[in-house]
């Protein structure tokens, strides 16, 4: 019995230390050193910082928004969400974060490694997106949706994703192709069931198979099959459209065009009301990259003198934009842009 009474109380010493790791830094462990931001293309503003400088992240804080004891309990929220990270990743990129009065936008920045946002940001949750993109270096919606309610223990209503996938026209929504996570391109669907299909599909791919499967998983594997068996639900899982071709492409947004999808030799930008059914983009993507496919073998094959030249021109960098401001199609050949206008996209079904 005191052999046992001793090792609880060497346990209970252990997780006091690790809590005072996380909230209790604060106490007089943590130093600021003061520094500077130089401008970049991501945010071009030189301004001086204070900074506290981690294994583990950076925290540099604009000086005119620096206060100490305010300052502490940032940087004990930001080390919270960090060993939340690494408990569930234990491998990424050291996040850089910038906290700042305001952004141009007013709007969270990422870019070359950092992350520039308010204080608020910080303290009410919302700069954890950009913290899971730039520690996992993930830009695939589904993905950072994911890993994010994982690690920071978002509720899934599991009961209402077996109701809806039990009627096989939903299927589609479990391809979770980008355009599921911007309101205006999947009027039709709820985003509430988007959302908990990206983190409960997450979470089973990291329980079930491990980390490496859920940063490498596509759309043509069988993962998602294997999940809708855990659901308990007996319906065969393809596919409805080949989007292979967009496996590691990078995914943005912005006010003109909440969805940008960029692979090696295209960009592909869509405004924020080009569609409501995310059904009708991935139609024009996986037909488009298909017909254009079909067009080049047919030149192979028909014009061999000609072939390697318009291959080399089709293998070029080409920019897409499916707009609404245009009612006809026209090409940029000098700024290697395609304009696709407005149609009634539902005839093409």
């Amino acid at each position: 019995m005191k052999r046992k009474s001793i090792t609880i109380m060497l346990v209970l010493l252990g997780s006091l230390l690790l809590a005072g790791g996380l909230t209790g830094c604060s106490q007089g462990k943590i130093k600021f050193q003061e520094g500077q931001h130089v401008a970049n293309d991501a945010y071009p503003e030189t301004f001086n910082t204070f900074s506290y400088i981690d294994p583990r992240f950076e925290l540099h804080i604009q000086d005119e928004l620096y206060d100490e004891e305010t300052a502490r309990a940032l940087v004990d929220v930001v080390l919270a969400d960090i060993e939340a990270l690494f408990s569930t990743f234990d491998a990424g990129e050291t996040p850089v974060i910038y906290l700042i009065r305001q952004t141009p936008t007013e709007e969270i920045l990422a870019g070359d490694g950092a992350i520039y946002c308010t204080p608020d940001d910080v303290t009410d949750g919302s700069y954890r997106s950009e913290l899971v993109k730039a520690y996992l270096d993930i830009t695939e919606p589904w993905k950072v949706i994911g890993a994010q309610g994982v690690v920071f223990g978002e509720e899934v209503d599991q009961e209402a994703l077996i109701t809806y996938y039990s009627d096989e026209t939903n299927l589609t929504t479990l391809s979770l192709f980008a355009a599921h996570f911007v309101d205006t391109l999947s009027f039709n669907i709820p985003q509430a069931i988007i959302q908990d299909t990206a983190v409960s599909f997450s979470d089973f791919l990291l329980s079930q198979y491990g980390v490496d499967a859920f940063l490498g998983c596509t759309a043509n594997d069988g993962y998602r099959q294997a999940w809708l068996d855990s659901l308990g639900l007996s319906m065969d899982y393809q596919p409805a459209y080949d989007l292979g071709f967009l496996d590691g492409a990078v995914y943005t947004s912005s006010e003109a065009y909440p969805l940008t999808i960029t692979t090696a030799n295209r960009v592909y930008s869509f405004a924020g009301d080009f569609a409501e059914d995310p059904e009708i983009i991935m139609y024009l993507l996986s037909y488009y990259h298909e017909g254009m496919n079909t067009v080049m073998a047919y030149i192979a094959a028909n014009a061999p003198e000609h072939a390697p030249e318009i291959l080399t021109s089709w293998e070029d960098s080409l920019s897409i934009y499916f707009r609404t401001d245009i009612h006809g199609s026209f090409i940029d050949i000098s700024g290697k842009e395609l304009n696709i206008g407005y149609v009634s996209l539902r005839e093409l079904f």
